[in-house]
Formats: structure tokens, sequence, C-alpha cells
């Protein structure tokens, strides 16, 4: 298992397929337990890490080295000498080509995650893809006050590329560590850090929603694992100024809920889980609660969701 730091946190755990999905840049620090030679946990070791580049290379070195000790070993006559030599020539030849052919592969995945083209922000200084499997990004019509632009972010299951939204009455994914964990990471590494990191200024906002069915009747306990002591019986937000939830007062506002929460809850409860999810994933990232409302006429499960907002303020701003 790989594991990946980034802004000082150590990921969860990858396997090799998954992390290489990731789309990371080869200047990434991985680490996996054959690099240390004490053999200490991750969490213990702090000078055995290399970049997924060097770990490639190597990788490729050892494999190289093994064939050549093999084919020494199992050497009994020159005519075997001469097919692996020949064998030999052939690994170093494609050695040499592996860079050319690492190439040609990350040009491949990056034409598939970025289908739908790039976002460009600092004048195309830097460069974001719209759509992977992983996320997609529009920019959309949100009025927070400010000058900028919004972004709402679609989430996919890393398993079946759908939307990641919650079951019907719920405010908690009760797996967010599963198919939502790996699609948030990829968002957050190749969207949201990537600005912050090239001094980009923006901020996340969540916005939950719920659809009309059980309006009038519905009613729940708050989950005993997200209730008062977790703050959501309090719950801070940005109250809309619209029917339509598009445009946004600037002053906190504060949403009392009890031990039970009905239907016109459920989008700031959503908006909430999001958003404390976010906070104890990512150190120091906090985004900001909208004001999100039912809609809808019928029991549309699209509307099930926490929307996901990123907005880019402008650079004179």
């Amino acid at each position: 298992m790989f594991f990946l730091k980034k802004h000082g946190e150590i990921s969860r755990a990858y396997d090799w397929n998954e992390l290489l999905g990731l789309g990371l840049s080869e200047n990434t620090k991985i680490w996996t337990k054959e690099l240390c030679p004490l053999e200490n946990s991750v969490e213990n070791c702090t000078k055995h890490w290399e970049t997924l580049k060097d770990y490639k290379k190597n990788q490729k070195d050892e494999k190289v080295h093994q064939k050549e000790n093999n084919f020494q070993q199992n050497s009994s006559s020159k005519k075997n000498w001469v097919y692996g030599g020949r064998f030999t020539l052939v690994l170093i030849f494609l050695w040499l080509l592996s860079p050319y052919i690492f190439s040609l592969f990350d040009q491949g995945q990056k034409k598939e995650e970025t289908i739908n083209g790039e976002l460009e922000f600092l004048g195309g200084k830097v460069r974001v893809s719209k759509s992977t499997k992983y996320y997609e990004v529009k920019e959309v019509n949100q009025d927070l006050g400010k000058k900028g632009k919004c972004y709402i972010i679609d989430l996919k299951s890393a398993y079946d590329e759908e939307m990641v939204l919650f079951k019907a009455g719920e405010y908690v994914i009760s797996d967010p560590n599963n198919s939502f964990a790996i699609s948030f990471d990829d968002f957050m590494a190749n969207v949201y850090y990537r600005l912050k990191d090239e001094g980009v200024n923006c901020q996340l906002y969540i916005k939950g929603s719920a659809y009309i069915s059980g309006h009038t009747t519905f009613l729940k306990n708050i989950d005993e694992r997200y209730g008062s002591k977790e703050g959501f019986t309090k719950v801070e937000y940005l109250r809309a100024l619209d029917k339509e939830y598009n445009f946004f007062t600037n002053e906190v506002q504060i949403k009392w809920i009890g031990d039970e929460y009905s239907n016109s809850e459920l989008p700031i409860l959503r908006g909430k889980f999001i958003e404390y999810w976010i906070k104890q994933k990512f150190k120091g990232v906090t985004p900001i609660i909208l004001e999100g409302g039912v809609q809808g006429k019928t029991s549309n499960a699209s509307l099930r969701n926490a929307y996901l907002y990123l907005f880019v303020e402008s650079k004179n701003s």
C-alpha cells in the first residue's frame, strides 16, 4: 500500500493502480513499507519518502537488474548466452525508451481526463481539468457578494462514475471514506490545492438540498454520530436572498435544530455534514455553508445532494 503527503498531512492508503489514477505530479512524495529499512510505520518514518518519479525509476532499474541476474544464473551454454545476450540488449533498449513510453502513457492519461478541456487562471499560468472520471467543474451564476467566478463541482463515484448522493431522508453518507473520499481527494489535489499553491484566492462553499416528498410529514431523530457535540444542532450559514438560492447575504445566520429534524432542515444538515467531513480530513480547509432548500415538485433523486462550489476571486477584487 502507498501513502502520499500533501501540506504535511498523510493520506489514506492507496494501491499502486489507484495511486496512478489520481494523476499526481511526478514530484509528489510517496511512501510504502519497502522504502523503510527499519520497517517503521508511515507515521513513524520521516526519512524514507521518495518522489513518484524516483520510485518508478528505481522499480524499473530493479526489474532490469533482477532479469540480468536470472539470466546469469541460468546460462549454462554458449547458445543460452547468445540468446540471453540478445534478450538483455532488448531490455536495455526498452529501458532507454522507457521515458518516452511513460511520456506517451502520461499524455494518454491526461487526454482521457481532459475530455472537456481546461479552466485557466492567472492569465493561463494555472490550468486545471474541467472534467475527469472523479469530478466535473462547471461555471454557474451564484452571487456571493464579491467579484469573481463561481464553479459547481459534481463529484462522481470512483467506481461507476455516477453522482455521489445522500439516501432518502438522510444527512449522513454512511461510508464517506470510500468512493466519496477518492473523488474528493482527486478534486482537492488537482484543483483546489493547485490553485492555492499558485496564489489563486479561492474558497469552498457547500449548499445542501432535498426534494419535496414527505415535506409535511417527515420527522427523524438526529444521528447520534453527528449531533449536538459535533455542531449539528447549531449550524452557521449564509442566508439566501432569493427563492432560487442563487444570491446570498454576507451575514452569518444560525439554524437551531432539536433532537429531531424535518424535511425542511435536511438541506442545512447535508451541507453541515460535508463541511464537517472536509474540516476533519483537510487541515486548515473550512468551507462556508450556504442556505439551501427543498426543491422540485416530485421525488427527484438528484436533489438528495450537497452541492460543492468553488469561488475564485478576481485578481483585482
